[in-house]
């Protein structure tokens, strides 16, 4: 039995994204180390699966906000981790891909982490308008990627 509701509250953990749109939304207002670091606790806060690649994706940039360049290693390959075993679990997600996107299009060269931006975008631009996502953050993602010149 206890079994039972070990299993049922994991499995709970990964299907309750009530909150899925807030962490959408809070993600791209993200502009200083406080509001990061409240993204985290909160996206870790309100954990399911959807939610890994935009808690994979904090995790990265809280490198940003730390002076010396192993603790910047250490986020950046902690979350580039996450976010890659994400993906290799669900090829198809398009929030992983794009997160992938934008944080490719953002980093550094020497870091050597930009061998998706061209096929990301391609599959973003095909897959978009057929996925499940809403509408609002559809073109949220539209609007974005297309800033970005793969």
């Amino acid at each position: 039995m206890t079994r039972f509701i070990a299993i049922l509250l994991f499995v709970f953990s990964y299907t309750n994204c009530s909150e899925i749109a807030v962490i959408r939304k809070n993600f791209h207002e993200i502009d200083s180390k406080e509001q990061l670091y409240e993204f985290i606790d909160f996206t870790e806060k309100n954990y399911c699966l959807e939610v890994e690649p935009y808690l994979a994706s904090a995790i990265m940039m809280k490198a940003q906000y730390v002076f010396f360049p192993h603790t910047k290693m250490k986020y950046f390959k902690n979350g580039k981790k996450r976010l890659e075993t994400f993906i290799t679990e669900n090829p198809d997600n398009l929030e992983a891909k794009y997160m992938r996107l934008l944080i490719q299009s953002e980093i550094p060269s020497f870091l050597n982490y930009n061998d998706n931006i061209e096929s990301d975008f391609n599959q973003i631009n095909q897959d978009i308008q057929g996925s499940t996502l809403p509408e609002v953050y559809k073109n949220v993602i539209i609007t974005n990627i297309n800033k970005i010149n793969p």
